[in-house]
């Protein structure tokens, strides 16, 4: 907004008329955005009855989310057997005779963890030992207050068929019926279709114990979570704000934008397509004479491409140590490392580095630098731990030698011996003379693949993985005008009513009176030529002149006070006007020349009195009110 302030005394008119623009994407940017879900819970989570164990829903749900972004990932804390009371906060006080949180595998565990989102999964151990509905029901709002407290959204599954006796499944049915009712959308219903009419296990489903499900049942379950779509939830779609500009044409106008979750902000002169004229919260525009509109847009990166390559994801070796090669083919950055792990529990993963070929260096330590330890933590052996050493950028020709090996000597990777010499490789980058080695730089055991899988990015992307829409942006330009018409000649004891137009915000004329309508009375003029200037400020605070040239010749002694102040209406005109007079009148004459002096028409009577419009063309006509004391001349505009 910009404000005018007139030299002249005119009373500046602040009228602010920014305005804020919000604009929310519906596309996805799931793929550019990695979350981390951890998933508490007792059996079912943990697999129970799922051969083999990817089978189980966790699994499934884990490789669905890697499917939509390689870098999402689930940490799986459940244990069979597991209740309400195992998962309850660290710092809950004891209850009598009810197990105690176990501080691995609870909810403060989990938190610490620091995950975008939650699942809790406890089917029916509860029920089997006897708690009641609001025993269970006041656990699980104490775990999710827990949750909410954390800021981490928190999904709760409803309770699980089970063949139970009758009163265990009431209870069942009755904590079903407060999760679903309690946690709404943050619920997921694992009974419905799951339960047989009695509240058993449905026999499809039913892995054969009566407690756990088949490989269908967790498919089911799977499903299940995925309807939920966790990930509009976790993951934040761009969103735009934006503040347009006006200003006194000509004249730069500044627009702002402002994105809500830190992407990059984008400006183009057109809606679709074009190239970027700016990039920030900040667009300065040229000079500008008319109004205009700009458009911007919020932009997710990551702003380069994604690769991955997997070595492979067999193993039929499990030793302490391997050795690999990385061969950029194009300029990139290596990121990350899936790593196969056979030896369960909390460990270190020491990771080395050389630049340049392994070959001749296996077994010799100083030439190859400690990376560094990685504490990682395996509940499952086989299980793929994710190490985030990079970024290490490599040129086109670059070889970067890995070396892997747990720190504890007793522990045991998992690898795979081909039967030749292994190569794979993606357009980007190769792997090569993977090898395994005995603890640590000892015997070299040749050829063997690495199991796991290298993530890096290349290239640029402008647009990122996902944007929002174009937001309009105006730029308006004010560009207010004013006409008095043309310069006119008065008489002794002529009147002149002059307008300045409506919709202004504020009048200034050159005799200091601030209305819409200035009258001039010969009786006020000086003989020769009478200058009068009109200043109008608009909505916006923008400034327009104007003046007319009236030449006043002294004929005749009318006095002023004789005077009477008639109106035309509309002013402009198509068809004609009414005059009028707020005060009382005699007839009077009324006649109208054009602005070569011709006199039209004529016409007199009483007021109010209507003139039709059809007396000449479209122009400029003056209007003469004649009455026995008194002599008017007014404008009139014919459209």
């Amino acid at each position: 907004m910009r404000f005018i302030n007139l030299a002249v005394g005119l009373l500046a008119v602040a009228f602010f008329a920014q305005k804020a623009y919000a604009w929310q994407s519906p596309d996805s940017c799931h793929t550019g955005y990695a979350v981390h879900i951890v998933v508490i819970g007792s059996s079912t989570a943990a697999g129970s009855g799922a051969n083999p164990i990817d089978s189980a829903w966790v699994p499934r749900y884990s490789h669905f989310l890697q499917n939509t972004n390689p870098e999402n990932t689930v940490t799986n804390l459940a244990m069979g057997g597991y209740n309400t009371y195992h998962l309850l906060p660290t710092a809950s006080p004891p209850t009598p005779n009810r197990p105690t949180p176990d501080t691995l595998r609870n909810i403060t565990r989990a938190l610490a963890l620091h995950p975008d989102g939650i699942i809790i999964n406890l089917p029916s151990n509860d029920a089997a030992s006897g708690y009641s509905a609001e025993e269970q029901l006041a656990n699980f709002n104490t775990i999710v207050q827990a949750a909410n407290a954390a800021g981490v959204p928190i999904w709760v599954c409803t309770t699980q068929p089970r063949n139970f006796s009758a009163d265990k499944i009431q209870i069942q049915l009755a904590v079903r019926d407060s999760i679903l009712q309690r946690y709404g959308d943050f619920a997921v219903n694992f009974w419905d279709d799951v339960a047989a009419p009695d509240g058993f296990i449905n026999p499809l489903f039913n892995s054969g114990d009566g407690v756990h499900l088949n490989n269908a049942g967790h498919r089911l379950l799977f499903n299940r979570v995925v309807q939920k779509n966790l990930l509009a939830t976790l993951v934040p779609v761009p969103q735009i704000f934006a503040e347009g500009d006006t200003a006194c044409a000509p004249a730069v106008a500044t627009l702002l934008a402002a994105s809500q979750y830190a992407d990059s902000i984008v400006w183009f002169d057109q809606v679709t397509g074009g190239v970027p004229v700016g990039a920030g919260p900040i667009l300065t525009t040229p000079l500008l004479d008319s109004s205009k509109t700009y458009y911007v847009e919020a932009r997710r990166g990551p702003f380069d491409f994604a690769g991955q390559l997997t070595s492979t994801t067999s193993s039929n070796r499990d030793w302490n140590g391997v050795m690999f090669e990385l061969l950029a083919d194009t300029t990139l950055v290596v990121d990350s490392l899936h790593v196969k792990i056979r030896t369960t529990g909390t460990q270190y993963l020491r990771m080395y580095t050389r630049n340049g070929a392994l070959y001749g260096w296996e077994n010799t330590a100083a030439g190859w630098t400690l990376l560094k330890s990685y504490l990682i933590n395996v509940n499952n052996g086989g299980d793929y731990a994710s190490i985030p050493f990079g970024p290490i950028p490599l040129a086109v020709g670059d070889t970067l030698a890995i070396y892997l090996h747990l720190a504890n000597s007793d522990g045991l990777l998992a690898y795979f011996a081909p039967a030749d010499t292994p190569l794979v490789q993606t357009p980007e980058l190769r792997l090569q003379n993977s090898t395994g080695i005995s603890y640590t730089f000892s015997e070299r055991y040749y050829p063997r693949l690495f199991t796991g899988q290298v993530f890096y990015h290349f290239g640029a992307r402008p647009g990122g993985t996902c944007r929002s829409g174009r937001l309009a942006v105006p730029a308006y330009m004010s560009k207010p005008e004013v006409n008095l018409g043309a310069d006119t000649v008065m008489l002794m004891a002529d009147t002149l009513l002059l307008d300045a137009g409506a919709g202004f915000e504020a009048y200034l004329w050159s005799d200091g009176t601030s209305e819409r309508y200035l009258s001039l009375h010969s009786g006020n003029l000086t003989p020769g030529e009478n200058l009068i200037t009109v200043q109008v400020l608009d909505a916006f605070g923008c400034l327009a002149t104007d003046q007319v040239l009236v030449l006043f010749t002294p004929v005749g002694t009318q006095q002023p006070s004789a005077v009477q102040l008639f109106r035309l209406f509309p002013n402009p005109g198509q068809s004609g006007f009414w005059l009028e007079s707020d005060q009382p009148n005699p007839p009077v004459l009324v006649e109208i020349l054009d602005s070569t002096g011709v006199l039209r028409y004529k016409a007199s009577g009483n007021l109010p009195m209507q003139i039709r419009g059809d007396f000449g063309p479209p122009g400029m006509y003056w209007v003469r009110v004649r009455g026995t004391a008194f002599l008017q001349i007014l404008k009139w505009i014919k459209q």
